[in-house]
């Protein structure tokens, strides 16, 4: 495969397009000329069912995969072209590597960090209640679901990304801790452009705008409110266990 050169500094992260996409894995279709701007500040939610291509979806927008037909940009230039784009765009994932470390340097990843931002960090994601565990175990396997995102969370704020895409962020965390977890994350996205994907109403219902893609096609794309009154294609994204649940923005539960 070619190398591409990562020639682009683009500053500021103003726009994020995906123009007249064509995507496949070998026969199976992803994407079938997809069109979705996403602008600086905008709180999005992508649904879709399993293998519809949400993450896909964050390949792309972080360069790590290439359009077929179409483009995918930032600022208007192509993602897989631009310098440093993982100091711009943060992925907080269930994925999130936790390494058999202290938890501190899990956060600080050998970045240098003066004292008062770091215990900032750690009282506004509440890793303080439990920094001084003594092993996290490989992948993080002595901390529950809840603390290894607080921690991939911190890791995150420390290099303080534009744009934060949250994969499936809650996945392994208990329905106890996941209000305090989503607090957390709402207090640190105020200000920034957020992309989301889960299937849990809770973390979606930060968004402002739902995109749902269907068949490799944008299907619902709107303001949550009116989103929200569109139930036949809601109901078929998510499954039995989350549908009943009451997105706090009116009191319509889809079932």
């Amino acid at each position: 495969e070619e190398k591409v050169e990562k020639r682009y500094d683009i500053g500021e992260i103003k726009e994020i397009k995906i123009k007249d996409l064509d995507f496949s894995y070998g026969e199976k279709e992803i994407f079938n000329k997809v069109n979705i701007t996403i602008k600086k500040g905008e709180k999005v939610a992508i649904i879709g069912k399993s293998g519809e291509g949400k993450t896909t979806f964050i390949k792309l927008i972080t360069g790590n995969e290439t359009p077929e037909k179409g483009e995918t940009l930032i600022n208007d230039k192509p993602t897989n072209e631009i310098k440093n784009i993982y100091e711009k765009i943060g992925v907080l994932s269930q994925n999130s590597h936790i390494f058999n470390r202290s938890i501190k340097e899990n956060i600080t990843m050998g970045r240098e960090i003066s004292e008062e931002k770091l215990n900032n960090i750690l009282h506004i994601t509440g890793v303080e209640k439990f920094i001084n565990e003594k092993t996290v175990g490989q992948n993080g396997k002595n901390l529950s679901g809840g603390q290894r995102v607080r921690v991939a969370l911190a890791r995150m704020m420390i290099s303080d990304p534009e744009v934060v895409i949250l994969d499936e962020p809650l996945e392994g965390v208990d329905k106890i801790r996941e209000e305090e977890v989503i607090k957390n994350i709402k207090k640190y996205t105020k200000d920034k452009t957020v992309i989301i994907i889960s299937h849990r109403f809770s973390i979606l219902n930060m968004a402002k705008r739902i995109i749902g893609i269907e068949n490799g096609k944008v299907v619902l794309d709107g303001e949550k409110e009116e989103a929200l009154k569109n139930k036949t294609i809601l109901k078929d994204f998510f499954d039995a266990e989350n549908r009943m649940t009451v997105m706090k923005k009116g009191e319509d539960v889809i079932e």
